[in-house]
């Protein structure tokens, strides 16, 4: 009996293990990843009042679309698109701020951006080809006037914390999480036009994490 029984629990062993095996073999893949996200135009500036005798300014909905792209002009690659829509209070008078804001991003297949006909690049996007939806947190320590095409109370510069887990295409099981860095940009010797992110650093440097589900 005990030489049965033995035997009958290698068995049942044996086949945990078989199952197991393979869950356990399957690894998620994770690779490092980083992009700078620049202005294109402001979609809307949303709204905003005052507090404090006029020293709190919060702003609800300030959205813009940016686009992920790296190197100098004319040869500027492009990886894809987001729109970012911000909430956030700002203490004038201490110059600190919070905000919360949501991100919807798209991967392309890359290709030259100021160049006429935006030819592709020729190779593939190193993170892939889908969307992405995530959240960032942060705080803020200068903003500024926008002027483009209206007037809007932007962001300048901030540190935060993107995470992102709501995907499709090569994206539908992946997971995101990036340091953020965001400061304005502009011509030298002129007023700043634009914000840059900077997601996981840069492409060249990249430190965010990207990672792959089975």
């Amino acid at each position: 009996m005990k030489k049965a029984a033995v035997i009958v629990l290698a068995f049942a062993l044996s086949m945990i293990f078989a199952v197991v095996a393979p869950v356990m073999a399957s690894k998620p893949e994770v690779i490092p990843c980083g992009f700078t996200a620049s202005t294109i135009h402001d979609v809307t500036d949303g709204t905003f009042w005052w507090t404090g005798d006029g020293t709190i300014l919060h702003v609800r909905g300030l959205t813009k679309q940016m686009a992920f792209t790296s190197g100098a002009i004319p040869n500027t690659i492009n990886y894809g698109f987001a729109t970012i829509t911000t909430d956030y209070d700002f203490n004038t008078k201490t110059g600190e701020g919070t905000y919360v804001r949501t991100w919807e991003m798209t991967f392309v297949t890359p290709y030259y951006y100021y160049k006429s006909g935006n030819p592709p690049a020729g190779f593939p996007n190193p993170y892939g080809v889908g969307t992405l939806e995530g959240k960032e947190v942060g705080k803020a320590t200068s903003i500024f006037y926008q002027i483009n095409g209206g007037t809007s109370l932007s962001l300048a510069d901030f540190t935060g914390k993107l995470v992102a887990t709501h995907g499709s295409g090569d994206f539908e099981k992946a997971k995101l999480s990036a340091d953020t860095l965001g400061y304005p940009f502009g011509p030298p010797n002129m007023p700043p036009v634009i914000v840059r992110i900077n997601v996981g650093n840069t492409i060249y440097e990249p430190t965010g994490i990207l990672t792959f589900y089975e």
